[in-house]
């Protein structure tokens, strides 16, 4: 089992390179890859995107994530009838660095709302319709860019 208590050490900071989880992810940034990094965030967040009620936040680095890219997945995740846009990341995320560093194609830091504001006429849990989003921006990123 590779899950570690993020109180004994957080995935997406340096000193975890050498953990086993972030040596296999690195051992599959190899080659043409792209990478979405899923977080999620509580509803009662203080963060401009819970303020806006985001759906789907992504995070952009400055000097590490493509940011017009970045807003084209953000415009696929809203022709899924969900809210989506791009915030500045307030942490450097380590994930988002070393892809950057391997030169991915595309690399986003992603903030899922924990609770799910998406389509309440769904059938489907907040996490499946966000999943569905997901899948659909990558399918199209993979269509149009690769």
């Amino acid at each position: 089992q590779n899950f570690i208590d993020r109180e004994v050490i957080d995935m997406n900071r340096p000193p975890s390179r050498m953990t086993a989880w972030r040596t296999a992810l690195r051992q599959d940034m190899i080659g043409e890859f792209i990478l979405v990094d899923v977080h999620g965030f509580p509803i009662d967040s203080s963060s401009n995107y819970c303020k806006d009620g985001c759906d789907i936040a992504l995070l952009h680095t400055p000097n590490v994530t493509n940011k017009p890219l970045l807003q084209w997945y953000a415009d696929q995740i809203e022709d899924c009838n969900l809210k989506s846009g791009v915030y500045l990341s307030r942490k450097t995320d380590d994930i988002m660095i070393e892809s950057y560093e391997r030169e991915s194609r595309f690399s986003c830091l992603v903030e899922n709302a924990e609770e799910g504001w998406g389509r309440r006429d769904s059938k489907k849990t907040h996490h499946e319709i966000y999943a569905d989003a997901h899948r659909t921006a990558i399918l199209n990123f993979l269509d149009t860019f690769c």
